[in-house]
């Protein structure tokens, strides 16, 4: 979803700011960081709502258009909210240049 949108692998991201890669805390050093903050919190709300599988590797389905996810309907309730936290994501570090040190 990332390469859709931004054009480089979401692995680009791992281990930037407190939040960008698994687990996270304290405050944000930057808008990027808050993005991967509110994501974490996004799967969070999920995981506590919903019996889910595991969420870090539950595939969903997407497509592209335009340099736009989209993602695809009727799929369980599970594997949409989690395309959508993904999708709020990659939306929110589109605002912000692509990091070039972690």
């Amino acid at each position: 979803m990332t390469e859709c949108k931004l054009g480089v692998p979401a692995t680009d991201y791992n281990d930037y700011g407190c939040y960008c890669g698994l687990g996270g805390s304290g405050t944000p050093v930057d808008g990027i960081d808050e993005c991967c903050m509110h994501h974490d919190n996004c799967y969070d709300k999920i995981d506590k709502s919903m019996t889910c599988p595991s969420l870090y590797t539950l595939p969903y389905l997407y497509s592209c258009s335009n340099h736009q996810p989209l993602c695809t309907e009727n799929q369980d309730i599970c594997k949409t909210a989690l395309c959508q936290c993904d999708k709020t994501l990659v939306e929110c570090w589109a605002k912000y240049d692509i990091p070039e040190d972690k």
